[in-house]
């Protein structure tokens, strides 16, 4: 298994469970088996402090700006659709490159692409 992304037009839809009151702001290693980016925050899940907390981690590990990023489904959940916005394919493929960084993995092993919208 692999984590699943999606292109809807020009965002990328990246699935992510976030854990909250975590012991620091990290996002996990990719390990074989995983279908969701995992994330911990130290924020609480209270007024959407986590989910701020999770997209301002998510934005300064890709280095992109926060307002590229929003929730597109899961606002109460742990579990969460992110879109990301992408200019174009090649912003796209950059985008996932750092993920996979971030996720101390590489694009091949720790990605399948879902289906475009």
């Amino acid at each position: 298994m692999a984590i699943q992304l999606r292109l809807q037009g020009n965002t990328l839809i990246v699935p992510v469970k976030v854990t909250p009151k975590g012991s620091r702001n990290e996002i996990l290693p990719f390990k074989d088996g995983d279908v969701w980016v995992k994330v911990k925050v130290t924020a609480p899940p209270d007024d959407g402090a986590a989910n701020t907390a999770m997209l301002s981690l998510l934005a300064r590990q890709l280095a992109i700006p926060a307002s590229r990023l929003r929730i597109i489904s899961g606002h109460q959940a742990r579990q969460k659709q992110v879109g990301l916005a992408c200019q174009n394919p090649e912003a796209t493929d950059l985008l996932k490159i750092r993920l996979a960084h971030c996720l101390q993995s590489d694009v091949a092993t720790c990605f399948t692409q879902g289906g475009a919208s």
